[in-house]
């Protein structure tokens, strides 16, 4: 028996240690490009942004860019990534021949369809260089642009889309973050629209568009809730910021106002007792705060400021598996290279800061996601490991010791 003492404690030990240990980013896939600076190619892609995990098990995302001239990033990508890490591109966003991207550029979101098939947008590009819906399948088969925004006169229809969302109807639904009518609205570019996307037919239509004052102006991409409408936030006229509702039908409604000089900052997450959460900026402060609403807009508060060096990006809160909240900061950590961070759904206290080290990404931009075995997947602008080239962002996981999702 007591040979068995010495092996048990150091089994324990081990056990105690690992527990103990800060999860570690993993390099799941390295985007590389040739050349640098404001002169580059990236023949896959190069900074990575949106990733999701589809029906399938496989890991789709975009990078923003394909090419780097004297001005802006140019054209971006779509790809697949296998949970063991094997990359397939399965589209590239090129110039026409007035190099004006008909198909777009700058990819900005995506999601899996009800029929199998991805669903995005562009920020920039098409005939008006407002940005397009696209579809294509899973495969990178029949690419195909459904709209052009900007098309209608005064961009009713829309221009610069920022988010797209499957519905429990099995539709699409989505925000511009201007164009749309102006009645109402102050702004000369328009206050943003909500669209729907018909996926059975691939037909869009607007069903609301911003008017101005009293709804605000430049929506946050929205989540559909538990009773089945849409939640989002944008900014007020008076530097106050709103949470908005929206059902399927194209109502509009205001849930509540942001007072105190605030903007919301990032789409909302719905939590595990039903209210809303999302993060709030005071105006003229370098801070953050974790705020909660119901979806009626009742019991409103927010929770002690995050400081700026804890500070998140603009991406929709994870609600994880294990209760909290997961994000992204986009600098800071040890090497200022980012962290991603673990927020308590309790007191909007910061519980964990991970850093990463820019060997295995560097600035991370997007929204993380909870991968079917409980591990934490996202990209990162920059960093990486390439064996040719020049890294140019990375899609990463994390395993932080999490339960798999409950869906």
């Amino acid at each position: 028996m007591k040979y068995l003492v010495l092996p048990l404690l150091l089994t324990l030990f081990v056990f105690a240690q690992a527990f103990g240990q800060t999860p570690v980013p993993v390099q799941l896939f390295a985007f590389s490009c040739q050349g640098s600076g404001q002169l580059k190619s990236c023949p896959n892609g190069g900074n990575p942004d949106r990733v999701i995990q589809a029906s399938d098990g496989n890991f789709y995302g975009l990078s923003l860019a394909s090419s780097v001239g004297t001005s802006n990033p140019q054209g971006g990508s779509l790809f697949k990534i296998t949970p063991g890490g094997q990359f397939t591109l399965l589209h590239t966003f090129r110039p026409g021949v007035n190099k004006n991207f008909p198909g777009g550029t700058q990819p900005g979101e995506m999601v899996e369809g009800a029929d199998g098939n991805l669903y995005g947008t562009t920020v920039f590009g098409g005939t008006h260089s407002a940005g397009v819906l696209f579809r294509i399948a899973k495969n990178g088969a029949g690419f195909r642009v459904l709209h052009t925004f900007c098309s209608a006169a005064g961009c009713a229809d829309g221009s610069n889309p920022v988010g797209v969302t499957a519905a429990t109807d099995g539709n699409i639904y989505g925000v511009t973050a201007t164009g749309g009518s102006n009645s109402g609205c102050p702004l000369s570019n328009g206050c943003g629209t909500i669209f729907k996307v018909t996926v059975a037919t691939g037909s869009f239509r607007v069903i609301h568009s911003l008017g101005g004052p009293t709804e605000g102006f430049q929506p946050t991409r929205f989540i559909q809730a538990s009773d089945g409408n849409f939640y989002g936030s944008d900014e007020g006229f008076n530097t106050d910021g709103n949470v908005y509702k929206v059902t399927p039908a194209g109502r509009f409604s205001i849930v509540t106002h942001i007072e105190q000089l605030s903007i919301p900052l990032t789409p909302l997450t719905q939590g595990t007792n039903g209210n809303l959460f999302g993060l709030t900026t005071p105006a003229f402060r370098s801070i953050q705060a974790l705020f909660e609403v119901g979806l009626d807009g009742s019991n409103f508060q927010t929770f002690p400021d995050i400081t700026l060096s804890n500070s998140l990006n603009g991406s929709r809160l994870l609600l994880a598996s294990d209760g909290n909240f997961w994000s992204t900061q986009g600098n800071g950590g040890q090497s200022n290279d980012g962290t991603i961070v673990q927020v308590s759904a309790n007191d909007g206290s910061v519980l964990q800061t991970i850093s990463f080290s820019g060997t295995n990404g560097a600035f991370p931009q997007s929204e993380l996601i909870q991968a079917a075995d409980g591990s934490l997947v996202g990209a990162t602008f920059g960093g990486g490991t390439v064996s040719q080239g020049v890294p140019d962002g990375v899609v990463f996981t994390l395993d932080a010791n999490l339960p798999p999702p409950i869906h």
